[in-house]
């Protein structure tokens, strides 16, 4: 008999190879003759009988899963068979165990759940579609109940089951005798082990969970599958979070989850169906603490991390690393600072750290980013349990690092790591923003909300413990006291809201009823209200002060010392060497100014002001290697060309009191309040930081001696921070006109006295082996392109600089660009006359410099721009064999792309297979060879 498409009034959607498998072998008589589908349709479709109906099953395409595939996948099956009554979807699932239930109604392994109306639910609840919300996430809407057709059906069926039972047993026999094959995937779990919810599970097969953790549940008498009939539970992510799971089951009677049928009931006549496969009970790998600004989420952090690291001290091979994100600290907010970080803590025990050390000492260069991530993956591989603690994510920058933000490049990581670790726990603790939000969703980390509710306990214990510590307020009766604490209650569990307000009450001069009542009732109830309550009491004759103070506070590259910001007062940015000598303060006057808004901290060892540059930074930078391999290594040298880590002249550092304050003081919000003058922008207070510094440096200069003296720092307290952060200021600051900075670096003078602070410290600035014969203009585009500066290059290039200006170590400003990655510098350089192939300085020129730092995109950028690909010249004697030793595979391949003669002699290796071979990168030696090596 020939069917049309008419004659199918069944369709079947399976998501897995798997599910689509089992759907094929229940066809009792399959129908090979292929129909012809509607216009892109994009589904292959198996055709046949089950009893009385014709049937259609549909896969979905590989690696397609959640509702938005399914419910592609349903629409195409209805246009192509327009008679199709209602859609099945059937397939595995995860089950949620209720231990305390009867044993017939616990849901167990290789049970069958059916999706059926339950209390406001018809069969079918999408969990992940709500709002969130203060008190948690809010779900918005129901799905539509299944058609009266099936629901009559499956009263029937389950009358039948009553009488009969089911014929699971009988199909699965028939099934193997008919494909034996499928007896090695499929059949009914053998051991079903499930552990308590608050389990944290080590590893994936759970050979290493404490047995103390099972549930023990009463057996069935008949060992047989279950049917159950109650709500499904659908999403498009993979539910990790037990506590989610327990609210699922007791808010909304969820028995079983998935991620597709909320794709269908909606929009079709469906009924889903689910084989139990795996439990989705015990705790998810990671953890989302997250919670609104000044709600406490760091302070119950650092009581999970002592926590953490009791544990570790009692299991062998578990270990702890952490990581707070500081707004205040440039050094605690970079991805290269927080991978560093993670590698010392989670190697410090580990055989990886001994190779890192001996790699890296021998080539006298720290490792690159792509080198830290590896060596973080292996060292989590290498032990049973590894927890990862980062703190305050959402205070990583928003500053664009490469191609990503900062926070885009650390969330990348989090995603690879967790991907490819099982060993990995991580705590994240942010605010709620959308990109942390949906990476937290990826990886599958349990979410948290810090509830108010919860959280003003723990405040009114610290609001208490407050009162009895300060004398005026401890002498109030118990029942003002209880007056205070229920004001306190609705903060809305901000702590930095209550220890503002009990600053404010400690700060009473008479500490009566009435006046502790009447500021109690003059409170902001926001901490927006609050900071512009602050601000607003600053007087106007001190604002320009205050508001110069806090952009040094909130942008500077480090935590100042209390000495470094007094100093700051006396610069005026508009005019170049000149200080105010009688523009100072103390300690007492700026609290006084600027009040609850700063903090006074002592460093501790940990807070030690670094003056090396990171393996990101210029910073030491520029000099040269007597080791050409510390640059094949990995091209980054400033490490070990920096200065010595310090202690700043003074014991305490200050600054601004939580992040919640400079988020204020960027935003919108600040314009319409009456503190709207302390209104920052990035750009525009980094531009006021790059002209102070170089105003300070200048009248240095003006000052100091033929040398610079120990003295110096003492007088000019700033001299180092200065001299250490301008440039990396300037690139932070809005559009300008680049000539503040093009004077600097185009004066002999002021390079010499920039020089003269950094010998007294530590190795010079200098950028070559002494050249000679530039002028200072061309001096200046040396620094300018070593430092990144465009609008400075780009001045002094106007001014009469020349781009082919040669001399040095890197020989011209192009390869000076290429060493340190500055691509917009080598644009600028190439749109004004450089010489893309000119020779000279130790790598011989430009290409080669590019391939020595293993920069794939610089290196296409020259060969676009008619870099000679075969140039000779220079310690590694052409470009591919400088590829090869740096083991840059995709850089050799570009190269060969491009023409580039494999056999070509010369150069420290000779030709480019004997330095890979040297280098011993297989794949580089074998793409030689498959290239007439």
């Amino acid at each position: 008999m020939a069917f049309t498409k008419d004659d199918y009034t069944v369709g079947w959607i399976a998501a897995l190879d798997v599910e689509l498998a089992a759907a094929k072998a229940m066809l009792e008589k399959p129908h090979h003759p292929k129909l012809p589908k509607a216009a892109k349709d994009t589904n292959t479709y198996t055709l046949g009988q089950i009893g009385d109906h014709n049937v259609v099953i549909a896969g979905l395409p590989v690696g397609s899963v959640g509702s938005v595939p399914a419910a592609v996948a349903a629409s195409n099956l209805i246009r192509s068979f327009p008679k199709i009554r209602f859609v099945l979807m059937v397939g595995v699932g995860g089950g949620i165990s209720i231990p305390s239930l009867p044993p017939m109604k616990d849901v167990r392994l290789g049970d069958v759940v059916v999706g059926s109306p339950f209390g406001k639910h018809g069969g079918v609840v999408q969990y992940d579609f709500g709002t969130a919300t203060l008190d948690g996430f809010m779900r918005k809407g129901t799905l539509n109940k299944q058609p009266v057709a099936v629901r009559t059906a499956l009263q029937d069926l389950r009358s039948d089951a009553l009488m009969e039972g089911y014929k699971f047993p009988s199909y699965y026999s028939e099934m193997l005798q008919n494909f034996p094959r499928m007896a090695e995937t499929f059949g009914r779990p053998t051991l079903d082990r499930l552990y308590k919810t608050q389990c944290v599970h080590l590893g994936r097969d759970c050979s290493k969970c404490p047995e103390d953790m099972l549930e023990t549940r009463a057996a069935r008498k008949v060992d047989d599958s279950v049917v159950h009939y109650g709500v499904i539970g659908s999403a498009n992510t993979v539910v990790k979070d037990p506590v989610l799971r327990d609210r699922l089951h007791n808010e909304e009677g969820v028995i079983c989850c998935e991620m597709e049928a909320a794709g269908l009931v909606d929009d079709f006549e469906c009924l889903v169906i689910r084989g139990i496969c795996e439990w989705k009970r015990g705790f998810a790998k990671h953890l989302w603490l997250f919670g609104k600004a000044g709600c406490g989420k760091s302070v119950m952090s650092a009581t999970i991390i002592h926590d953490i690291r009791k544990h570790c001290q009692k299991h062998e091979g578990t270990i702890c690393g952490m990581f707070y994100f500081t707004f205040s600290d440039k050094e605690k907010q970079s991805y290269g600072d927080c991978l560093r970080s993670l590698v010392t803590q989670i190697t410090i025990q580990e055989p990886a750290l001994s190779m890192l050390i001996r790699l890296h000492q021998s080539s006298h260069s720290s490792p690159q980013i792509h080198d830290l991530e590896q060596i973080l993956l292996n060292a989590i591989n290498s032990n049973v349990q590894v927890y990862v603690v980062l703190d305050a994510l959402d205070e990583s920058p928003e500053m664009v690092d490469g191609n990503l933000t900062v926070r885009q490049r650390l969330m990348n990581e989090l995603i690879r790591l967790s991907e490819r670790n099982p060993k990995l726990s991580l705590l994240i603790t942010s605010r709620d923003l959308p990109d942390i939000r949906r990476t937290m969703s990826q990886i599958g980390a349990s979410a948290v909300f810090m509830v108010p509710e919860s959280v003003n306990r723990d405040i009114i214990r610290y609001v208490r413990s407050q009162i009895i510590g300060d004398i005026g307020l401890a002498r109030l009766d118990e029942v003002f006291k209880e007056e205070i604490e229920a004001a306190i209650s609705e903060s809305d569990g901000m702590f930095r809201w209550d220890y503002c307000m009990i600053q404010e009450l400690k700060g009473l001069t008479f500490k009566q009823v009435n006046y502790i009542r009447e500021v109690l009732r003059s409170l902001p109830i926001t901490l927006d209200g609050m900071y512009d309550r602050m601000l607003s009491r600053i007087q106007s004759r001190f604002q320009t002060e205050a508001l110069n103070l806090i952009k040094w506070l909130a942008y500077s590259e480090r935590p100042l010392s209390l000495k470094e910001l007094i100093e700051t007062l006396r610069i005026n940015p508009d005019e170049d060497g000149i200080l105010n000598s009688k523009n100072s303060a103390n300690e007492e006057e700026i609290l006084d100014l600027l009040g609850g808004l700063v903090v006074i901290i002592p460093f501790s060892e940990d807070d030690t002001v670094s003056l090396v540059g990171d393996g990101d930074s210029t910073a030491g930078i520029c000099g040269s290697t007597e080791d050409s391999e510390s640059e094949a290594s990995d091209g980054m040298e400033s490490k070990y060309l920096g200065i010595d880590q310090v202690k700043p002249d003074e014991s305490r550092q200050v600054n601004l009191a939580h992040f919640s304050i400079k988020e204020y003081l960027e935003s919108e919000r600040i314009l319409d309040s009456y503190a709207s003058m302390f209104h920052l922008k990035p750009g525009k207070e980094q531009k006021f930081l790059t002209h102070s510094c170089l105003s300070y440096l200048t009248a240095y200069a003006n000052h100091r001696r033929k040398r610079t003296a120990i003295q110096d720092f003492d007088k000019f307290p700033l001299l180092y921070y200065t001299a250490t952060t301008w440039y990396k200021h300037a690139l932070l600051q809005e559009e300008t006109d680049g000539h503040r900075e093009s004077a600097f670096l185009g004066s002999t003078f002021m390079i010499e006295t920039w020089n003269s602070i950094h010998l007294f410290r530590g190795p010079s600035m200098k950028l070559w082996k002494e050249p000679a014969n530039l002028s200072p203009l061309e001096y200046g585009l040396f620094y300018a392109t070593c430092l990144g500066l465009h609008y400075a290059a780009k001045k002094l290039i106007v001014s009469g600089a020349n781009v082919n200006a040669q001399g040095g170590y890197y020989d011209n400003p192009l390869q000076v660009a290429c060493r340190y990655s500055k691509m917009s510098l080598v644009k600028l350089l190439l749109e004004n006359g450089a010489n893309i192939n000119a020779q000279g300085g130790y790598h011989g020129n430009a290409l080669q410099v590019a391939c020595v730092t293993r920069s794939l995109n610089m290196a296409k950028l020259l060969l676009e721009n008619g870099a000679n690909v075969n140039a000779q010249g220079g310690y590694y004697g052409n470009a591919l064999q400088a590829a090869c030793v740096t083991r840059s595979l995709n850089v050799a391949k570009l190269l060969l792309e491009n023409g580039a003669d494999v056999n070509a002699q010369g150069g420290r290796y000779v030709n480019a297979l004997q330095a890979a071979s040297t280098r011993e990168h297989e794949e580089i030696v074998q793409l030689l060879l498959e290239n007439g090596a």
